[in-house]
């Protein structure tokens, strides 16, 4: 390097992370930066250009004033549902914008959720929408993306529409009252197939298959020879045609059966937990949302059986979105502020014949349901989720 020559990343910009960016200024800082400057100007020599160039920026500031209130006035707003609100997947939230001007169209309408008494903000990350133009007698819809953040019941009440055009130094706001409940569900983690296999699996706590039909001599399909089964159920003239055995079925096994049972019995500061018990509540609940899905993966069968506080009836062993949306909505109801309830008999029943998944958040206490269980803990969310890829390889 030359005596007295500069390093060129000093003027490049050769590290990118000390490279600055540009910083917006507001409109309005910089017609009062100029009205500073005309003034005294204009007031000093009196000539034409100052007086000229200063009555412009009062009538385009009067003209801001005039255009942002009367364009506010004719916008409406309604609020669209678009999408299911689950934590951790985005909630998709629709407005219908309508200009009721006959004449006048509207541009760049800001619109924003109001939570001045935070009935909402602490279960969502707060989103903006944005509309280009609104043609007079018109209804445009725009969408905006709110990332649920907890569970539970949020509030929407108000709605605030905003503008600034044409120039952006003056903007006025219209509040619009609207009432909205959201019901924002646990969030669901993607758990080991191997986990419910386990659970619903032969054995002395499994499947236990129940048998419809009659049996005898109907005729449900064939299946593959598994073991135990006789020589007359074989179906010869269909597994000379096969590598393989098959036999008839002549009964029709229902899918597995899976209940999961939320216990959240103890009260939060009871709990043994090595983290905290609030969060470690938010995780069971978590699990058992993920168990109920991956049920519905599989094809099974399942119920939901939460004890300790005040929810819904149990519905019974289904299947299909429709009876998951229903018990998930049950799990983003529960109030882990009130006070726990004792389990009472008539809880435990319709465990039979059923794989069993017990949900806690510590295994302080041990319910009295007959027969075996699978028993697992909120703090073991981590260890049953499924890995992605890159850590299985």
């Amino acid at each position: 390097m030359a005596l007295g020559t500069v390093p060129q990343s000093l003027f490049c910009g050769h590290n990118p992370h000390m490279a600055k960016r540009p910083v917006p200024v507001h409109p309005l800082v910089v017609v009062f930066v100029l009205l500073s400057l005309l003034v005294p100007t204009a007031i000093r020599q009196g000539n034409n250009l100052s007086i000229w160039l200063l009555g412009t920026m009062f009538i385009a500031l009067l003209l801001t004033f005039i255009w942002t209130k009367l364009t506010i006035r004719n916008i409406q707003i309604d609020r669209v549902h678009t999408s299911q609100a689950r934590v951790g997947q985005p909630f998709t939230v629709g407005y219908d914008v309508q200009n009721t001007a006959r004449f006048q169209p509207a541009f760049s309408l800001w619109i924003q959720e109001l939570d001045t008494r935070r009935t909402w903000s602490d279960r969502f990350r707060n989103a903006v929408a944005w509309v280009m133009e609104v043609g007079p007698k018109e209804v445009v819809r725009t969408d905006t993306i709110f990332w649920p953040t907890r569970r539970g019941v949020a509030n929407f009440d108000r709605i605030r529409v905003r503008t600034s055009f044409p120039f952006g130094m003056i903007h006025s706001s219209k509040v619009i009252n609207q009432q909205w409940q959201v019901l924002v569900q646990p969030e669901i983690i993607q758990l080991q197939p191997s986990v419910l296999q386990a659970v619903v699996s032969d054995g002395p706590i499994g499947q236990k298959s129940m048998k419809r039909g009659r049996g005898g001599e109907e005729f449900y399909g064939i299946r593959e020879f598994r073991s135990g089964d006789s020589l007359g159920d074989i179906a010869w003239k269909a597994s000379s045609k096969r590598e393989s055995l098959v036999c008839i079925e002549r009964s029709r096994p229902s899918p597995p059966r899976l209940r999961v049972i939320l216990d959240l019995t103890t009260p939060t500061d009871s709990l043994q937990c090595e983290e905290d018990a609030r969060n470690t509540e938010e995780k069971t609940i978590s699990l058992a949302a993920s168990l109920l899905a991956e049920a519905l993966r599989q094809g099974h069968e399942f119920a939901l059986t939460i004890l300790g506080v005040a929810t819904q009836r149990d519905v019974g062993l289904r299947s299909g979105p429709r009876h998951l949306d229903r018990l998930l909505g049950a799990l983003a109801n529960v109030d882990l502020d009130q006070k726990r309830v004792p389990v009472s008999p008539h809880h435990l029943r319709n465990f039979e014949r059923v794989g069993r998944v017990v949900v806690r958040p510590d295994r302080a206490q041990k319910l009295g349901i007959s027969g075996n269980s699978w028993f697992f803990t909120g703090s073991q969310l981590n260890d049953l989720r499924m890995l992605p890829i890159e850590d299985v390889a």
